[in-house]
């Protein structure tokens, strides 16, 4: 039976993602780790996080938000680089990013990424981007 849905629970999320790692392991050193780094206010209150994974000598950055009111004071360069310096502790040679036109590619092209991939009118005409940096 194939099932459909756009509610994808925990349950199944995490039964998934532990299988794959099994089976990458056969072939691969599993030392995935999930990285969250964030800025917050004294109260508190989430500021801006970054949201990635290391694994195999790679910082995979998956999400990079900096709440409006933060966004132009550097907190996001903060994040970015802090992140970049666990991957290091964590043995990373390279961090890996993609990001949309209307994102933050000058971001991290100021930051010494380079774009190594993109897709066109990925939606509505806006490009994806996908970029690399050595970060040893």
């Amino acid at each position: 039976m194939i099932e459909i849905t756009d509610k994808i629970s925990p349950d199944d999320l995490i039964m998934i993602k532990s299988h794959l790692i099994e089976y990458n392991e056969k072939f691969m050193n599993p030392d995935f780790r999930e990285l969250g780094v964030y800025a917050r206010a004294d109260n508190g209150e989430l500021l801006a996080g970054l949201i990635g994974k290391t694994a195999w000598g790679y910082l995979e950055i998956n999400l990079l938000w900096v709440s409006d009111k933060m966004r132009g004071c550097g907190v996001g360069s903060q994040l970015l680089q802090a992140a970049e310096n666990e991957g290091i502790k964590r043995g990373c040679k390279y961090a890996l990013v993609d990001t949309f036109s209307f994102q933050a590619k000058g971001f991290y092209i100021k930051h010494g990424y380079s774009i190594f991939g993109e897709i066109d009118d990925y939606h509505d005409g806006h490009t994806r981007y996908y970029l690399r940096k050595d970060i040893q």
